[in-house]
């Protein structure tokens, strides 16, 4: 910024003051020539300098405004590199826009004093570029969406996430740099990392929301991201179990078998722990607890975008040994199929669901032949009495039977 000294503030003063006496053109252009050529002869051509005004640091993108004065009529010429300028009109006043990053020089002249020249150098920084890192979910395609003003965001492709996650986002962490993150569709969430680079969401229930940061850096140069997220619903965790749960419990004797039947919505992948050590990722497992205990039997399910539900039922396993049922394999309708006990008896109490009995099946029986229904559910109960050695388990055991329908959908 360049300023009027005191001797060329007088000589000035001088010069207005001779101009407002005289009424002549001609003379007035006489007494400017004279009146300035002292001036330049003792102080230089550059005596009435332009005070120049406006930002050194700024921004690509941006646009600010220069300001100058001290020109003898008010009228100014400009010039600028690495910029483009608004219209001046010779005004004082500049709007600059910046194109490109590095340095720019902004040069204002007299228009009616062309040795009377202000040069500012300028520079021009770079905007920083921040990028959301998502956390992959390579079997969950993105969406096409909205975000939760229902604006369409078009080209844009939405993030699924589950609803009441929880999940951490990051941006490219620069030196120097800080970031400001918002969040919509989220209970709660929290910067966290240097600089707060990244982000802890803990999303809300189903539905539209988004995430934006804003990254400036340490020349205050600002830009954003903004990223639309689809908040999709977890699926349900849900089975049912035979012998059938009372309350949430199963009771069993050992060697006895619980069959487990998915009941869930919205699953693609299940994991059970039947709490003694073994695990199934079937659909519909079946299995024997051999030792006697209370154990808890879980079933996680998981979507394709890996959102998660569980559930579970306590199994307690009495000591009493209980009699088996073996033979157990899958059938299709109408067909026959014949099943055994090996414990040696005087009693047997066969029961049979979605069947009919054709052989076997009295309180003298140790088989059952039946010929299975099109309608489930189909198992086989038995309940032993007078046997040697002794079974003293009171409860019956339950086996299901796999039926195949008599039609089948083609897939």
């Amino acid at each position: 910024m360049h300023t009027l000294n005191r001797k060329q503030s007088f000589f000035r003063q001088q010069y207005n003051a001779v101009i407002s006496l005289s009424k002549n053109t001609t003379m007035k252009n006489l007494l400017f020539i004279i009146v300035f050529s002292v001036i330049s002869m003792l102080y230089g051509n550059n005596s009435f300098a332009i005070t120049l005004n406006g930002p050194s640091n700024v921004c690509v993108g941006n646009c600010d405004v220069f300001t100058a004065s001290g020109a003898i009529n008010g009228n100014y010429l400009w010039n600028i590199t690495g910029a483009t300028p608004t219209a001046a009109a010779n005004s004082g006043t500049l709007t600059v826009c910046w194109n490109t990053s590095g340095i720019a020089t902004v040069v204002v002249t007299d228009a009616d004093n062309i040795s009377a020249t202000t040069t500012m150098n300028v520079v021009v920084d770079d905007l920083p570029i921040p990028n959301i890192i998502f956390p992959p979910l390579p079997s969950c395609p993105d969406s096409l969406g909205e975000d939760n003003t229902g604006a369409d965001l078009q080209t844009a492709r939405c993030k699924k996430v589950c609803e009441f996650s929880q999940v951490l986002y990051e941006t490219a962490l620069i030196p120097g740099n800080s970031y400001n993150w918002t969040v919509s569709g989220a209970t709660s969430f929290t910067p966290m990392g240097p600089s707060n680079h990244q982000v802890l969401v803990d999303w809300g229930a189903m539905g539209n929301g988004y995430i934006k940061v804003v990254e400036t850096n340490s020349n205050m140069c600002s830009d954003s991201t903004k990223a639309c997220i689809d908040i999709i619903a977890s699926p349900t965790a849900n089975f049912t179990t035979l012998p059938t749960a009372v309350a949430g419990v199963v009771n069993i004797c050992t060697n006895q078998t619980v069959s487990f039947t998915d009941a869930s919505t919205g699953a693609v992948n299940w994991y059970w722990d039947f709490g003694d050590g073994n695990t199934s990722t079937t659909v519909n497992p079946a299995h024997t607890y051999t030792t006697s205990g209370t154990y808890t039997a879980t079933l996680v399910v998981e979507n394709a975008c890996h959102c998660t539900d569980t559930t579970s039922v306590q199994v307690i396993v009495d000591p009493a040994l209980a009699p088996d049922i073996y033979c157990i394999s899958t059938i299709c309708a109408n067909d026959t199929a014949s099943y055994y006990t090996s414990v040696a008896c005087s009693n047997y109490n066969w029961t049979v669901t979605g069947g009919s009995v054709v052989n076997g099946g009295t309180s003298t029986d140790d088989f059952v032949t039946i010929q299975w229904g099109n309608t489930a559910p189909h198992t086989i109960a038995l309940s032993v009495s007078g046997c040697t050695p002794a079974v003293t388990c009171a409860i019956p055991t339950v086996v299901s039977v796999p039926v195949l329908p008599t039609t089948l959908p083609i897939a």
